[in-house]
């Protein structure tokens, strides 16, 4: 199996932190039968519910959907986001 990237745009906040949310920049590489989470284990210090959703493009989708799948909907650039900013925490985590 090959070896493919995405370039993957994160939403990044800490609630007692920062005022103002900001995008940080990744590259990463996957395998087709990899899943969201398995993507999201790559993404050192952002921080994220292992159960919840987030948001690609601004849609909603599931930890358990295959990277492949997202790709074939989304393309290559994604932009990741909580489901709501007004709740987020920090980075992907909402205030459940």
């Amino acid at each position: 199996m090959s070896v493919l990237k995405l370039h993957v745009k994160v939403f990044r906040f800490e609630t007692n932190k920062d005022y103002n949310p900001a995008y940080e920049s990744y590259f990463l590489e996957y395998q087709e039968d990899q899943y969201l989470l398995d993507l999201l284990k790559q993404l050192k210090g952002v921080s994220y519910n292992e159960n919840i959703a987030l948001k690609i493009n601004q849609i909603a989708v599931f930890e358990d959907a295959k990277v492949s799948d997202l790709v074939a909907f989304f393309s290559k650039e994604w932009v990741l986001d909580p489901l709501s900013k007004r709740y987020a925490l920090k980075d992907l985590m909402i205030d459940e």
